[in-house]
């Protein structure tokens, strides 16, 4: 599995660590009308270890000095009825990751863009068939 692979499946993650988890706990609007959610990723390589605060992030990846902080800032774009969302990352904020950590971050953040609106496409047509 590629490092954009491992990145999309813990944006994707509900679990600790996870981004799910900070999109859910976090209120919208905290920022221009979306949300900024927090994470370390390795900043040689673009991969991202954990989702949280800072506070939030365990010591051993904190305290690495391979590691760095980043954010995502999300807008949410509303489709059909408004239900379902879709997640488009804003803006990218990369610490002091390198090009080619930068390089993999955007990659990852452009791929879970589309699999998100696709999927969010597909719960608006299963509801508009119920409803």
């Amino acid at each position: 599995m590629s490092i954009v692979e491992k990145n999309v499946k813990l944006m994707e993650s509900a679990r600790p660590g996870g981004m799910m988890v900070r999109l859910r706990n976090e209120s919208w609007g905290g920022w221009e009308g979306g949300i900024v959610i927090n994470f370390h990723y390795n900043r040689f390589t673009g991969k991202i270890l954990y989702f949280a605060n800072s506070q939030d992030i365990p010591k051993k990846i904190a305290n690495n000095s391979n590691n760095t902080e980043g954010s995502f800032h999300f807008k949410f774009k509303k489709i059909g009825n408004d239900r379902f969302p879709t997640k488009t990352i804003d803006r990218i904020e990369y610490g002091d990751g390198t090009e080619e950590a930068r390089a993999v971050l955007s990659l990852s953040a452009s791929t879970f863009e589309e699999i998100d609106a696709k999927f969010q496409a597909e719960l608006h047509v299963k509801y508009e068939k119920k409803h």
